[in-house]
């Protein structure tokens, strides 16, 4: 037969004292989980902000002076479940030409019907030269380069799944074909939601 627990005032409180040193020496943050941006459970000490990136660096080309936005790499897919999102962009930019003006900015689409992380759903935000890293070159001897970076607060967002995609723009006086060029080099893209 066992020996009976001691259940006395003084072995109560010492369990108590024990288990509260164990909460205190432990991180809370690796006992509770959640869905990150990725869609993913992971504990909350993993979470770093639920933060999306997506980097490219390779090289979009633009030779068409043009108003419309092409859409582009990089791309990425977040999770959004509070209604905002926000999201940083950044890349090089290298214009030539007279009076051109280079673009990049971005797009969002979803949610996804599908509840995917497929990049259906309407477009919720059009790129647009107000929020956009832009650099006009106003003389066709010589390019114009610009390194930089933006943020933007996307709000009003239902819960479910977005994608996040650079969008590009070459537009401004008509020059010869040699003279129009645009080059945005190491793109980056990061989708916080909050």
């Amino acid at each position: 037969m066992p020996p009976l627990a001691d259940r006395s005032i003084e072995a109560i409180l010492d369990e108590l004292q024990a288990a509260v040193r164990s909460l205190q020496s432990g991180s809370l943050l690796n006992r509770a989980s959640v869905v990150n941006a990725d869609g993913r459970y992971v504990t909350l000490s993993q979470l770093a902000f639920g933060q999306v990136v997506a980097r490219d660096s390779g090289q979009v080309t633009l030779t068409q002076n043009v108003a419309t936005w092409f859409d582009g790499a990089p791309v990425l897919d977040v999770f959004v479940q509070g209604g905002r999102l926000r999201v940083d962009v950044a890349g090089w930019l290298i214009v030539g030409g007279l009076n051109l003006r280079l673009s990049m900015s971005y797009s969002v689409t979803g949610p996804s019907p599908a509840g995917l992380a497929d990049g259906g759903g309407p477009r919720v935000v059009a790129p647009d030269n107000v929020r956009s890293l832009a650099l006009e070159s106003k003389g066709n001897a010589a390019s114009y380069q610009l390194a930089a970076g933006f943020p933007d607060l996307v709000e009003g967002l239902a819960p479910g799944w977005y994608r996040v995609r650079g969008a590009y723009q070459l537009v401004g006086e008509v020059n010869p074909a040699p003279d129009t060029f645009g080059y945005v080099i190491n793109r980056r893209i990061f989708a916080t939601p909050l």
